[in-house]
């Protein structure tokens, strides 16, 4: 069932809110891994593709709930499943999944498919960058498929 928001007319579907006056929403994925000493520097590199995304691509908002909670929780399986628990909680209210990095890491992977059963587009800038970096250009994202 379809119906409109009270405050801003937007359609709301199956509880969602869309409105194209609103910038999508887009879920910034990259790997982060449990095991230091890679897992600092995946959150130093994720951070710079962030940067990369709002500096180059300002036509959306981008969220990456996964980094700030990488930076404050425990290293313990138990704080790793919390985590993913609350991604998948809110990967399904975005728009899009943009995949960034060197690879497509078992995280990425599980957050691609829960996008995609979602009926979340989800689209890869894995390796435009040199080592897993952004690049110093805009790149545009390109449809991804796990084949």
């Amino acid at each position: 069932m379809m119906s409109a928001c009270q405050t801003c007319g937007a359609e709301v579907r199956e509880g969602l809110l869309y409105c194209s006056g609103l910038s999508p929403l887009v879920y910034l994925a990259h790997s982060l891994g449990a095991d230091e000493p890679g897992r600092t520097a995946n959150i130093a590199r994720a951070m710079r593709w962030y940067q990369y995304l709002f500096r180059y691509h300002p036509e959306v908002a981008v969220t990456a709930p996964w980094l700030l909670s990488a930076r404050v929780a425990e290293k313990t399986a138990e704080d790793r499943a919390r985590g993913m628990a609350m991604n998948e909680r809110i990967l399904p209210l975005c728009s899009e999944v943009w995949l960034c990095g060197d690879r497509v890491s078992p995280g990425m992977l599980a957050e691609a498919r829960l996008a995609q059963s979602n009926g979340i587009p989800v689209r890869s800038l894995v390796c435009l960058g040199a080592a897993g970096e952004p690049p110093e250009y805009r790149c545009e994202p390109v449809a991804w498929s796990e084949a």
